[in-house]
């Protein structure tokens, strides 16, 4: 594209170079009748008809020429370089000193000629800009066909973003950095050293697309809960059918839970509800989803392989069994032009598997020794499936179902989601089986003091943070209440209920600050209580002295801190 200074002395050059023609034009006549000089005779003659004479014919062609040059370099402007503009204006200044000697007497510069014999004819000039226009255009073609071969690279708050020249092949990294700090306050003595900081997530996003309708992401994690070390989170490929179908396979986020699928990088609280932990995190398998009518109806349904309740399972499977997996979500009012109800969501998602005796269709560990339940955002275990008598396995059906929805209206937002959780356990020694359903629900509500719009994804503030400036960033108030109540059945065949808790309630309030779209700090306390457990810490009963029973023995009260760079 040419510089908006040179596309500026193109077009002057021009003009006055149309301007001396058409000047030229009107002084033809005179400069026709100009008498000439008779060396012989020393006298005077009749007027000469000589080529100091201005051609009015050749004026008229030159400014007809000179018109469509300007009608074919404005077509082309963007795509012209600066060098052909330059020699063009070359081109046009040795026209003009031409037309500047014939005006003066016939005179030419003696590096052009040195008799108005010499002057261009209509033929010549019409070669030679012919000549310039077909050099024009093969550069022009030259500069095109660089430019649809030349990579794309673009650097922002959305990441780092590599581009072919046919958007076809592209790849994004993004980053993600969590350092955390939690806080407890009257735990039991047994409990020191959880207060601490920690590195709660350091991710790299790989995302981008093959031939355009393929697109792939992979997420590497290191640190986590317990210091969990290296993991993969997602590793996925997808192919988008048109604009309203894609099939996903690898490993990433099931389709069942709400607050699951918001992404913990714009989530409200430093970590998920107690609601979260009723289904698997992420999985292994196939699923088709499907969005209709701007994105108003979403659906998806898929094929996973066996995951129990807050796992992260690996690469493979431990079952031949698989579970079947779906969601339908609806935003009736999307794209409307309700602005107090476009806002509204609401859906539910479910799943289905059959498991054959295995400790891994049981709830994730999450550090401890024993499979269980873990408060939020205190990550501190209250529920374990520690029988007086034999191991517990998940043998037999495991289904869930989630009614969930949002409401988003200006800076005001509200979030609640409800999951059951129905599994078949066996205990081997004692041979009794039970279908133990456990629940959990939880609401969330959040409010911008500065006005940003609030919504289940990243929030931009009106007036970033900057030091020096008047800008003080995004003020979000929020909080949270959430109960999680275990099965009764679960005593005392497949629980201790002297160290597990029959149910857990909490509530939190926090107040974030998003200093730009990049950086934010989240603060927050929480509150939560129990139902059982708690035994007297006795030589005599070991599991006294370990969780669950140290953490069900007081209430919880956590103090956490975040802060968070995302790009």
């Amino acid at each position: 594209m040419k510089h908006p200074q040179t596309q500026y002395h193109s077009a002057s050059a021009r003009s006055a170079t149309a301007a001396l023609l058409a000047a030229l034009l009107t002084a033809g006549p005179v400069l026709a009748e100009a008498p000439s000089t008779n060396v012989a005779t020393g006298g005077s003659t009749a007027p000469a008809s000589a080529p100091a004479a201005i051609d009015a014919e050749l004026v008229r062609q030159l400014l007809s020429r000179i018109e469509q040059l300007e009608k074919r370099d404005a077509a082309r402007t963007n795509a012209t370089s600066d060098e052909v503009t330059r020699k063009l204006q070359q081109r046009i200044a040795e026209l003009e000193q031409k037309l500047g000697a014939i005006e003066s007497g016939g005179k030419v510069l003696p590096e052009i000629a040195v008799t108005p014999n010499d002057a261009p004819t209509t033929v010549e000039l019409d070669r030679k800009l012919k000549g310039l226009e077909e050099k024009t255009a093969a550069e022009s073609e030259a500069a095109r066909i660089k430019a649809a071969k030349t990579p794309i690279v673009s650097l922002g708050s959305t990441g780092l973003r590599f581009s072919s020249a046919d958007t076809n092949f592209t790849v994004t990294l993004k980053g993600l950095i969590q350092t955390d700090s939690h806080t407890y306050f009257s735990d039991n003595d047994l409990r020191e050293g959880n207060d601490t900081f920690g590195i709660r997530r350091a991710r790299l996003y790989i995302r981008g697309t093959v031939y355009r309708d393929i697109s792939f992401e992979i997420i590497p994690q290191w640190g986590g809960l317990n210091d969990q070390g290296s993991s993969l989170q997602d590793a996925a490929v997808a192919y988008h059918l048109g604009e309203h179908f894609e099939i996903k396979a690898g490993k990433f986020k099931g389709p069942v839970g709400l607050g699951l699928l918001q992404s913990i990088a714009w989530g409200d609280f430093s970590e998920r509800s107690m609601v979260s932990g009723l289904v698997p995190f992420r999985n292994v398998g196939v699923q088709l989803s499907a969005k209709f009518f701007d994105g108003a109806l979403q659906l998806a349904g898929g094929v996973f392989n066996n995951a129990g309740d807050g796992r992260n399972p690996g690469s493979f499977d431990y079952t031949d069994g698989k579970e079947y997996a779906g969601r339908i979500f609806l935003e009736p009012f999307k794209g409307t032009d309700l602005k107090l109800a476009k806002g509204l969501g609401f859906g539910v998602g479910g799943s289905w598997a059959q498991v054959s005796s295995n400790a891994f269709g049981l709830p994730a560990t999450i550090g401890e020794p024993l499979p269980g339940y873990y408060t939020s955002p205190g990550t501190q275990q209250f529920f374990a499936y520690d029988p007086l008598v034999g191991p517990v396995v998940a043998d037999g059906t495991h289904w869930r179902l989630s009614p969930q929805g949002y409401y988003y209206a200006g800076p005001f937002g509200l979030m609640g989601e409800y999951a059951l959780s129905a599994q078949d356990v066996y205990n081997s020694t004692t041979f009794r089986s039970a279908r133990l359903t456990h629940k959990a629900w939880q609401v969330t509500g959040q409010w911008f003091l500065t006005g940003e719009k609030a919504g289940f994804g990243a929030i931009e503030p009106i007036r970033p943070f900057t030091l020096g400036s008047p800008g003080w960033g995004a003020w979000q108030v929020v909080g949270r209440y959430s109960k999680f109540d275990v099965d009764d059945n679960a005593f005392p065949a497949f629980s201790n209920p002297d160290f597990s808790a029959t149910d857990a309630t909490s509530w939190s309030v926090g107040l974030n600050w998003w200093l730009n779209r990049n950086l934010r700090v989240l603060t927050s306390f929480t509150h939560t209580t129990f139902t059982g457990g708690g035994a007297p810490v006795s030589i005599a009963n070991p599991g006294s002295v370990t969780a669950p029973s140290t953490v069900t023995a007081q209430d919880e009260n956590l103090f956490a801190t975040r802060i968070q760079l995302s790009f």
